[in-house]
């Protein structure tokens, strides 16, 4: 998952709808639902799911308010029981049943740490697993990030896969570790599975075949007052979300990385291909 800094930017586009915003806003805050009030994490690809989200019932005839960037995603939970936002990308792993809460069908994506490595490295070594990347560890090279070497996830994929016993490790800041894989530094990295630079580079993520790491995908989550006066909202959301594959949302972050597009044209562009 990444986070950039041009999530803030705003296009002709983007300003004609906040003002649209503002006029429905008091009407739906009074109770009138009038529109559905879509909301997003801080993360620059949950504001861009959030807005395919948006885009979908759009185009579907149900109108839209767009409450983007509520802060982490308890903030936009909170949010959402406080009644202040109807519906924003969630993820599986805090999943709750809480009471007037209403989670709609996973999308396939599945926002999850990883391990990966090149297509070089994986024809050399035949490992395309986590277990037998664990096995053969000692004649491979490991880049990290800090985080990783210090937050105690190299000693629980150890207790679970044994192994993983690496020939070198190199500790580097987040984001180099694909650089050093890709100059050929090192034969294995982490990294999280929806990078931009996974799909960039056609990396190859490790299958966890312990499941060690708790699947974590992108859920729709709605208020259920909300459901009640929009009904065909969940058949909008169940439909747009099985198109959001790891390979689509990993192409999604690059776009916003590398072609430096705000999210909404991404939203745009991924709209026109999958909603129909």
């Amino acid at each position: 998952m990444c986070y950039y800094p041009h999530v803030n930017r705003i296009t002709r586009l983007t300003a004609l709808k906040s003002i649209g915003s503002v006029l429905v806003l008091p009407a739906c805050a009074g109770g009138n639902s009038r529109a559905l009030r879509v909301g997003s994490t801080n993360s620059s690809e949950n504001v861009v799911i959030a807005e395919i989200y948006a885009g979908a019932l759009e185009r579907s005839r149900i109108p839209v308010t767009r409450l983007m960037g509520l802060g982490d995603e308890a903030a936009a939970m909170t949010a959402l029981k406080r009644n202040e936002v109807d519906i924003f990308p969630a993820h599986l792993q805090n999943r709750s049943t809480a009471n007037g809460v209403a989670w709609l069908i996973p999308a396939p994506v599945n926002d999850v740490q990883c391990l990966v490595t090149s297509q070089y490295a994986a024809e050399q070594y035949w490992a395309l697993s986590l277990s037998e990347c664990a096995a053969i560890a000692p004649r491979l090279r490991f880049a990290a990030t800090h985080e990783f070497l210090t937050n105690g996830t190299l000693d629980g994929l150890r207790r679970c896969y044994g192994g993983f016993r690496f020939r070198k490790i190199a500790a580097c800041e987040g984001g180099e570790q694909y650089d050093a894989l890709n100059r050929g530094d090192v034969d294995v990295a982490n990294g999280f599975a929806t990078d931009a630079k996974i799909g960039e580079s056609q990396l190859l993520v490790l299958g966890d075949d312990k499941h060690f790491w708790p699947r974590n995908n992108v859920v729709p989550v709605m208020r259920a007052a909300a459901l009640q006066a929009f009904p065909q909202a969940s058949r909008v959301m169940n439909r747009i979300s099985s198109s959001l594959t790891q390979y689509a949302v990993q192409q999604m972050n690059a776009h916003l990385a590398l072609l430096s597009l705000v999210p909404s044209d991404v939203a745009d562009d991924f709209l026109r291909t999958h909603h129909t």
